[in-house]
């Protein structure tokens, strides 16, 4: 006979967070939310066209959320940015027929005690993860119904290090020498590589440079378990497996799935360890 959850003991539901829409206008007027972020998004495209031009071709909706609460330590999620599925664009589309690519959520109770350069810098911090997927050549990919694909970014270290141009290293990453010295030299983990290696392919579109898109996983070495489920997964090139954590995000490996087979422990740690290790053996797609 199964054991009885002692009263103590019993999981505490979990409510869903409650999401809704922040309109563009109000009584005739612009909102503020979308006036800071439609700001933001101008200085950022003027202040460098490279890195973030492709902001004003995305397609952003932001959202109020209600439930956000504090965890275990305190911590309150300031902003999140999401990439929008199919039934998030069915459910969101609008009356001229434009369909989202892009959420933004924001914490409605903390959003009116909140001052304009901290409303600024939550903002920011999440138009920065937006980057659009380029193909080998460097150019933004489509889906089928010919609209533009886009990704999720991971942080350079804390912040990205444009932020802390905007809004000073104390405030962003705080006083840890250790951050501080790494903000500095605006190091970068693991993606460093992957990155300009994406530069390169895109500037230079050489087919060398895109090379290891195409080489076998067993190339990253992994552990033999590891390698046999992402394999399964159906990612058994470079490529592929780069593609799919870009897409999924900072925990990727929450949407790896093998059918009803468990995942390997430590999976995504393994994995972007291997990947830290590979782009240091092989500098020359980065030169």
């Amino acid at each position: 006979m199964a054991r009885q959850k002692k009263s103590g003991q019993q999981k505490e539901k979990k409510t869903p967070v409650r999401l809704s829409p922040i309109p563009r206008k109000h009584s005739g007027k612009v909102t503020e939310p979308w006036e800071t972020m439609v700001r933001l998004i101008d200085e950022m495209a003027a202040s460098d066209a490279h890195r973030f031009g492709h902001l004003q071709k995305c397609k952003i909706r932001l959202y109020w959320v209600k439930d956000w609460k504090a965890d275990a330590d305190g911590v309150t999620v300031g902003a999140q940015v999401c990439k929008a599925n199919e039934l998030d664009r069915l459910l969101v589309e609008d009356s001229k027929g434009e369909t989202p690519d892009i959420f933004v959520k924001l914490p409605r109770e903390q959003w009116e005690h909140l001052d304009q350069t901290e409303r600024d810098h939550r903002l920011y911090h999440e138009l920065c993860h937006i980057r659009p997927a380029l193909d080998g050549n460097g150019n933004q990919k489509r889906d089928t119904k010919d609209r533009l694909l886009w990704r999720l970014g991971r942080h350079p270290i804390a912040a990205f290090p444009e932020e802390i141009v905007r809004f000073g290293v104390d405030r962003v990453v705080g006083h840890n020498a250790a951050i501080v010295r790494s903000a500095e030299a605006a190091a970068r983990p693991m993606f460093r590589a992957f990155d300009e290696a994406e530069e390169k392919a895109r500037r230079k579109g050489g087919e060398k440079k895109d090379a290891w898109r195409r080489w076998g996983i067993a190339r990253l070495e992994l552990d033999p378990a590891v390698e046999d489920y992402v394999v399964k997964a159906g990612l058994d090139t470079i490529g592929a497996l780069s593609d799919f954590m870009a897409r999924h995000g900072d925990f990727w490996d929450k949407d790896l799935r093998v059918g009803g087979e468990s995942k390997p422990r430590n999976l995504r740690a393994k994995v972007e360890a291997a990947y830290a290790e590979f782009w240091q053996q092989h500098p020359e797609f980065c030169t």
